[in-house]
């Protein structure tokens, strides 16, 4: 099925299940072709779910806030007003700026496993996985999908960075010819080939056992090598930002503390971020991002923290939000002192 004969109608029948199996697996066949046929069904994954839960709503206000469709607020019940069309579009351009997919949670254990993804030889693949999982592939890299019970099961070939979802029930297990890597919940920078295994944590703690050794494990900042079926010993990673630069401009985020989000935002984008208040460094961010400009990044990390963010040439401040509601991050111009500075 070529690139011109996928219609939005047809992505939507998939998300919804209404599609029939041949569909369904033409449509798969179609994602794995490129990294923009994924963001597109992405995309349209995202605006089908926000649509699908206004139409099931209840009305009654307040509508919810950016935080709560995607699960990084708290985590208590809440319904949407049908007449809430501005905070629904809002919603909906924000949850498909970020990539977030559809996250359908019920049966998803017995649908996990078969899937394949491969990244162009010259370009990386961002894959959200179906329970909420982020995967960035490097070039020519391939990640499937295993049916295994009791865990979610990959296989990588190449390298990636995944910012794995919490699931204390299932343990996310990764699966190499060097080894095998297991979490939680974290994120991490791995890298394999034949009998080599290069693993760097960035947030948490992994588990990794390479081929006929004892499991060991990995803390932020540390690395795991395996070369030629030998292992070395741990090593501190002096600057693990320079160590991931490969994934380019993107953000990947699991309950991650803002004040630690903070920081790869200003690597990524070459910014520096003022924090005003200490509280808001306490809240957390579930999300990802990749391309997106730093203005759509802005929007939705305000919105869920609840804060107001002002962009002032390289300097963005983020303090509490005076007024609830949507305000889009002011943008001012950086203003020129003179040596002698103000009077």
């Amino acid at each position: 099925m070529a690139h011109d004969e996928i219609d939005d109608e047809t992505l939507r029948g998939v998300v919804t299940g209404a599609a029939d199996a041949v569909t369904a697996r033409a449509v798969a066949n179609w994602r794995l072709r490129s990294a923009a046929n994924e963001r597109r069904f992405q995309e349209v994954a995202a605006i089908a779910h926000v649509m699908t839960m206004l139409a099931n709503a209840e009305e009654v206000p307040p509508p919810p806030s950016v935080a709560q469709l995607t699960g990084s607020a708290s985590h208590s019940r809440w319904r949407v007003p049908r007449r809430s069309l501005v905070s629904a579009a809002i919603a909906a351009a924000v949850i498909a700026a970020v990539g977030l997919g559809m996250r359908d949670r019920a049966g998803e254990e017995s649908r996990w496993g078969g899937e394949q993804f491969v990244a162009g030889s010259a370009e990386t693949a961002t894959i959200e996985l179906r329970d909420s999982t982020v995967v960035r592939l490097s070039p020519g890299s391939r990640l499937r999908l295993l049916d295994r019970a009791g865990v979610r099961a990959v296989h990588l070939d190449g390298r990636a960075y995944f910012a794995v979802a919490k699931d204390a029930r299932r343990p996310f297990v990764i699966q190499t010819s060097a080894g095998e890597v297991r979490v939680l919940g974290t994120r991490f920078d791995l890298e394999t080939a034949a009998q080599d295994l290069s693993l760097l944590v960035v947030e948490g703690l992994v588990t990794v056992a390479p081929t006929g050794r004892s499991p060991m494990q990995v803390g932020a900042g540390e690395m795991s090598e395996v070369r030629a079926g030998r292992v070395l010993p741990l090593r501190r990673v002096a600057n693990v930002a320079d160590a991931v630069s490969w994934t380019g401009r993107f953000l990947a985020f699991q309950e991650t503390p803002l004040r630690e989000a903070i920081r790869e935002v200003e690597r990524t984008y070459g910014v520096s971020v003022r924090l005003e208040d200490r509280g808001l460094g306490d809240r957390t961010l579930t999300m990802w991002f990749a391309d997106e400009p730093i203005e759509n990044v802005l929007t939705v990390v305000c919105l869920v923290v609840e804060a107001s963010c002002v962009h002032t040439g390289s300097v963005i401040t983020i303090a509490p939000s005076r007024q609830p509601g949507y305000a889009p991050p002011r943008r001012e111009p950086a203003r020129a002192v003179g040596k002698e500075g103000p009077s």
